[in-house]
């Protein structure tokens, strides 16, 4: 059973009944309960993966963190799912291994998931280098710096390592 298949089954246009599937306005209460009670009746359900093939931005935000095993990244995605969620957020978050090529990854994730941007956690020069071309929205490398890079839609957020050391020594 199709969104086709209850519009002619109800007499309804296609819009009218993505209307009250959807639980837009603009349309009669009598319309609403007929083409409901067709839904009820059919056993009809919404195929969210039709809907996401549809769709040509999402609410997602990509994350990959390379490795399974820092603590400073299980933290980070923690309180990014945090402030994600209250902005009306959606973050998918991709653990890949330490060998893994994470651009690869992202390639392969923006097609299927649709995200508005993506963070990635670690990371290695050379994937950015050899695939990032590929990846038309915007990103941001957390500890490691874009600056090497000619990437309109790449940034970074790092630490200097340097001067944190000496801090913490004298």
């Amino acid at each position: 059973m199709t969104i086709k298949d209850l519009a002619a089954l109800s007499g309804y246009s296609l819009g009218t009944v993505s209307r009250v599937l959807n639980n837009q306005p603009h349309v009669s209460e009598k319309a609403r309960e007929q083409i409901m009670a067709i839904v009820k009746e059919q056993g009809f359900e919404l195929n969210t993966n039709a809907r996401n093939l549809k769709q040509t931005h999402s609410n997602n935000i990509l994350v990959i963190v390379r490795g399974t095993h820092n603590e400073l990244f299980a933290a980070l995605v923690e309180r990014l799912q945090t402030v994600a969620t209250g902005g009306e957020y959606q973050l998918v978050v991709d653990y890949i291994g330490e060998l893994d090529n994470e651009v690869r990854r992202a390639v392969k994730r923006v097609r299927e998931v649709k995200p508005q941007g993506i963070l990635f956690l670690g990371g290695s020069s050379e994937d950015f280098i050899e695939s990032f071309a590929e990846i038309h929205i915007p990103a941001v490398l957390v500890t490691n710096s874009a600056a090497e890079f000619q990437f309109k839609n790449l940034s970074s957020v790092t630490t200097d390592d340097t001067a944190a050391a000496a801090a913490a020594v004298g």
